[in-house]
């Protein structure tokens, strides 16, 4: 306990760690803002500064796509809302203006509007200057349309028609010659996807210049997509050589982001099935989240906490289900729930933000390796996804990513120096374990040593001290038998009975002088009938259940069995089941002792005692495990183990099967190919 007046040096040191964590917070933020805002400047179609349509007209001249230029005309579009432009000629005498990407669908954010329909855009390019060959690159359209230039349809995907719709998706660049005048019109028909119409600006500018954009954004994409797998390989590889799971996660994380990013390499192929393209986009960015906050857990050790089990881990699979079906199923029939969509995956991205950085913040708390390095990382994912939910429609890049997928590609770099620096300090924690393996290794082999030979001299000691008394009353009974003491026959059978325990018992004594000199059992196995063992043993025992009044019966096999096995040894190992029937079985019960053979050798011994409890039948044959009801014979829990060791030690298993008050069965099994049949 601190006293009074103490100063509480842990308590300082985790300020010092929040505030530097902070600063670094603080730090980090600022500096990805500002790389934002230059991205926002240099590379986003809604800052490039260019010529801009005014009220449906673009005018150009001769100097306009000079030295590389472009345009990205976004402002002020004719618009046709829930009219295709050429089959309603008289109702498009008063159009609408909107800037592209301004709604994301036909219900024009009002309600009772249905977000499907169909819509067209349209704009007018006044050329000043000579007539000059220009290349418009089309991004996605959502999601069956045609392109018209001059009236003449010059691109058409899917089918516009209602009745018969099917959309599709394809980028697409569209080459013209702009004259004096030319007019461009899209239609754009949407039955099935959240988004409607015309979302994305398009690129207008001279063809090189409009390919080079085109093939620098694929340049960018493929670096990020074919990096990301190469790490999730290589994690995945790492993973299933026996590491830990945090590298699953990792691998996993990789994938679904490749998987994310190869969309603007799809979508120059062509895809008609919109909607499941769609669904598996969102569900790959929602997989990946899911995974960085997974990691992000595991790394600052909050994966065993009840709320991450409890809560976390079913909000993100259920995130991400959630993404994958809602589109492809739900929204298809009830568009008017897109805005609740949208509003719930914004809302959950940013809740993933904030948690992660609390994460970051905790492994900065515990002073892991590469916590701030880990702060960092968590930091610029969050402020990607702060950045792209609030510049919606107001970003979209030229050349290269979006800022989020920029910091996810920062979070994979930073997880993937993280989990180098697990990879320390596993190598270094082996070898911490390994330089002090061989002073462990000394230890306990003399501590092992030490307790071997006080067994030795135990077992040796008491050997010695029951041979003498044993061989006495060998001598004594033998006397009996050949001397004048005159006995009648009943006598002389229990001096019989008594002469073959006191065998038993030196053979025994002998096996313990033989354990106190080598700690193994010695097998002296020779090829013998078990029908005759067996039935040798069970005249020994009858006695003794006469004595105990136990109906004690045998049955055995017509086929003469024969097998390798030590005698006495086996004797001991079933005599010890036996007397354990006999100690639970009550008087007048029964105990039978069997012979099988079916698949394997099967010996019995089946008594009608109390039973076994359920919790204790797992461990009987464990050494030292005696469970007894008071008033019962006591136990040392060493019968059934040294059973269980001898039938081990000959090639065989022992199982046993009980319920409270209706007996115990064991069964002793023995590999079939070690008998032979007698061909006497």
């Amino acid at each position: 306990m601190r006293r009074y007046g103490d100063e509480d040096i842990s308590s300082i040191h985790n300020y010092k760690k929040i505030i530097s964590g902070l600063l670094m917070v603080l730090a980090i933020g600022i500096l990805t803002l500002t790389l934002f805002g230059i991205l926002n400047k240099r590379d986003n179609k809604y800052s490039h500064y260019s010529v801009q349509p005014v009220k449906g007209v673009l005018t150009i001249d001769g100097d306009t796509f000079g030295d590389g230029n472009y345009l990205c005309p976004i402002d002020d579009w004719e618009f046709y809302n829930k009219m295709l432009y050429y089959s309603g000629v008289n109702e498009r005498t008063n159009p609408g203006y909107i800037f592209i990407g301004q709604y994301s669908d036909y219900s024009m954010r009002q309600k009772n509007e249905s977000a499907f329909g169909s819509a067209s855009y349209r704009l007018k390019i006044v050329n000043s200057g000579e007539p000059v060959v220009l290349s418009m690159e089309v991004p996605e359209l959502f999601s069956a349309s045609s392109i018209y230039i001059n009236g003449k349809p010059v691109a058409e995907l899917g089918d516009m028609e209602k009745d018969t719709y099917r959309g599709m998706i394809q980028n697409q660049v569209v080459s013209f010659e702009a004259g004096r005048e030319t007019e461009l019109v899209f239609e754009i028909t949407n039955y099935e996807h959240y988004y409607s119409g015309m979302f994305y600006p398009v690129i207008l500018g001279q063809t090189k210049t409009v390919t080079g954009i085109i093939f620098a954004r694929l340049i960018v994409y493929g670096i990020l997509c074919i990096s990301a797998v190469t790490m999730a390989l290589f994690s995945l590889v790492v993973w299933k050589n026996g590491n830990k799971k945090i590298y699953v996660l990792y691998g996993v994380l990789c994938m679904a982001y490749g998987l994310h990013v190869s969309y603007p390499i799809v979508r120059w192929l062509g895809i008609p099935n919109v909607n499941f393209l769609y669904a598996l986009e969102d569900c790959s960015e929602y997989i990946m989240i899911a995974c960085a906050a997974a990691v992000s857990a595991l790394i600052a050790g909050e994966d065993k906490n009840y709320y991450f089990r409890k809560g976390m881990t079913p909000l993100c699979i259920g995130m991400c289900a959630f993404s994958f079906f809602v589109p492809l199923f739900i929204l298809t029939k009830a568009p008017g729930l897109n805005g609740i969509y949208g509003g719930i995956i914004d809302g959950y991205q940013l809740f993933i933000g904030f948690y992660m950085l609390l994460m970051a913040f905790k492994t900065v708390l515990v002073g892991k390796r590469g916590s701030y390095l880990m702060l960092a990382g968590n930091v610029i994912y969050g402020i990607g996804i702060l950045w792209d939910v609030f510049t919606s429609n107001l970003f979209e890049p030229v050349r290269g990513a979006w800022p989020k997928e920029y910091a996810g590609f920062c979070l994979i770099l930073v997880f993937a120096v993280m989990l180098q620096f697990y990879i320390c300090e596993i190598q270094e924690e082996n070898e911490r374990l390994t330089s002090h393996l061989e002073q462990e290794v000394d230890v306990r082999t003399r501590e092992l040593t030490g307790l071997l030979k006080e067994r030795k001299k135990l077992l040796s000691e008491v050997a010695h001290d029951l041979k003498a008394p044993v061989s006495s009353i060998q001598t004594f009974i033998e006397f009996m038998k050949i001397g004048n003491v005159r006995i009648d026959d009943e006598t002389r059978a229990y001096l019989t009975a008594i002469e073959q325990k006191s065998e038993e018992v030196q053979s025994r004594v002998a096996n313990l002088q033989e354990l106190s000199v080598d700690d193994r059992i010695l097998f002296k196995k020779k090829r013998q009938s078990l029908n005759d063992f067996l039935k040798e043993l069970y005249e020994n025992h009858l006695p003794d259940a006469q004595a105990y009044g136990i109906y004690f019966k045998i049955i055995l096999p017509d086929q003469k069995v024969y097998m390798d096995l030590d005698e006495n040894l086996m004797a001991r190992a079933l005599g010890n089941i036996i007397y354990n029937a006999f100690d639970f079985t009550p008087f007048e019960g029964k105990i039978q002792l069997r012979m099988d053979i079916k698949k394997d050798i099967c010996i019995t011994i089946k008594d009608s005692g109390k039973g076994i409890s359920p919790e204790d039948l797992p461990h009987i044959f464990e050494a030292n495990y005696s469970r007894r009801a008071p008033g019962e014979p006591k136990g040392k829990g060493l019968g059934l183990h040294i059973a269980k060791t001898i039938i081990d030690g000959h090639g065989g298993w022992i199982k046993a099967e009980s319920e409270p008050g209706k007996g115990t069965v064991f069964s002793i099994y023995f590999d079939v190919r070690q008998r032979s049949k007698s061909h006497e």
